[in-house]
């Protein structure tokens, strides 16, 4: 760690700041971040990241290194860590790291989680070298041409699609899947419905993310899911579906696949560290 690094809290800084910030930790990174205020703080929104709890790392006055933490009762999540390029290999990652999980303890928090892109070998090593082990695989999907028929598609309120998420909330699930996430989505995300199953989306150039589908458990194995993404293939012609890498792979991959989707070459580990 260089001796000059100091840690600032997230807060100290305006959200434009801390966007700029991320978007400058991604690049040249597997994934870049957009220098967008205001999806930085709709994400901040949704995932619950305490901007308080979050760390700046500056050298000399100068921002060099952001992690952003979520918290949810005892539980706290890495959310994004991100060093700017001319940064990288210095010890910076693991500076923000080693405090984070400091301040977690002294929190009282009983785990800390993250999710780690596979490819991402040397991250990977060092999480594990700091007590977080692998779990569940995320995987990500799309599906073009899905052939479509519009039966009984009906867009329904955010705030009325909530009803569908808390049965599922005894569910592990990762973060940006579990229910108090999807509830805190705002517009551009929208919710469609066929029967009971329910679907969160954003519609972008050329795709349509498919943010998250609930199934209520008693209306399983009748279609209801096929017929849903059926029919948002047909109310979206010429449009990719696309299932972000953020799913558990034992949950949806062989439903997916059913209906015509395949698997993106990008993929992560949820990873977990007991915080004794």
């Amino acid at each position: 760690m260089p001796p000059e690094l100091q840690m600032l809290a997230a807060s100290a800084f305006p959200l434009s700041a801390l966007a700029t910030q991320m978007a400058q930790g991604f690049e040249g990174y597997f994934v870049t971040i957009p220098d967008d205020p205001a999806a930085f703080a709709a994400r901040a929104r949704a995932e619950q990241i305490d901007l308080s709890a979050s760390l700046v790392a500056t050298l000399d006055g100068e921002p060099v290194g952001q992690a952003l933490i979520a918290r949810r009762g005892s539980v706290s999540r890495l959310a994004a860590m991100s060093v700017r390029p001319a940064w990288r290999g210095q010890g910076v990652g693991a500076a923000l790291l080693d405090r984070a999980l400091a301040d977690a303890r002294a929190r009282g928090d009983r785990e800390m989680r993250l999710e780690v892109i596979e490819a991402n070998e040397g991250a990977a090593r060092l999480y594990e070298r700091r007590g977080f082990r692998k779990g569940v695989r995320l995987a990500g999907y799309e599906a073009a041409g899905l052939s479509g028929a519009g039966q009984d598609l009906r867009e329904v309120a955010l705030s009325d699609a909530e009803e569908s998420l808390w049965r599922h909330s005894a569910l592990h699930l990762p973060w940006q899947m579990q229910p108090a996430t999807l509830s805190a989505l705002t517009a551009p995300t929208r919710a469609f419905r066929v029967g009971e199953a329910t679907a969160w989306v954003v519609a972008t150039p050329g795709a349509l993310v498919l943010r998250a589908m609930v199934v209520p458990e008693a209306a399983r194995r009748r279609g209801q899911g096929r017929a849903l993404l059926s029919a948002l293939a047909h109310a979206f012609p010429d449009v990719k579906l696309v299932v972000p890498a953020i799913v558990p792979e034992p949950l949806v991959d062989g439903f997916l696949r059913a209906c015509g989707f395949t698997q993106t070459p990008l993929a992560q580990w949820e990873m977990t560290c007991p915080l004794p």
